[in-house]
C-alpha cells in the first residue's frame, strides 16, 4: 500500500531581536489555535540545531492538505504573529513524500 503522507520541512532562523522563549510561546499558540484543527494535519516536530537554526517538520495526509493549510495560515492572525518572528531571508521550505518508516 502506497503511503501518500507528506513531510513539510521548514528550515529557518529567528530574527535577532526574538528570544527563544517568546518564539516557543507563539509556536505553541499556533499549534493550539491553527494546526490542531487544520484539515489533513497529522503532527509536527520542532528541532533546534547547535547553530541556532530551527527545523519545523509538519506531517500532512496529502500535498493538497499542506497547500490548503499554507493558504489558511496566511490569513490567520496567530500564525502571522509567529511567522513575523522568523527571519524571512533564512526560510527554506520543502515537501517530501514518506517512502519508508521504521520504529
Amino acid at each position: 500500500m502506497q503511503n501518500e503522507s507528506i513531510h513539510e520541512i521548514v528550515i529557518f532562523r529567528l530574527r535577532e531581536c526574538i528570544t527563544e522563549h517568546s518564539f516557543l510561546n507563539a509556536y505553541e499558540a499556533m499549534e493550539k489555535d491553527f494546526f490542531r484543527t487544520a484539515g489533513g494535519y497529522i503532527k509536527r516536530e520542532l528541532v533546534k540545531t547547535n547553530d541556532s537554526e530551527w527545523i519545523d517538520i509538519v506531517h500532512w495526509e496529502s500535498m493538497q492538505a499542506a497547500r490548503q493549510a499554507a493558504e489558511d495560515a496566511a490569513l490567520n492572525t496567530t500564525c502571522m504573529s509567529c511567522f513575523k518572528m522568523i527571519d524571512e531571508q533564512t526560510i527554506k521550505i520543502s515537501h517530501s513524500r514518506l517512502v519508508r518508516s521504521y520504529n
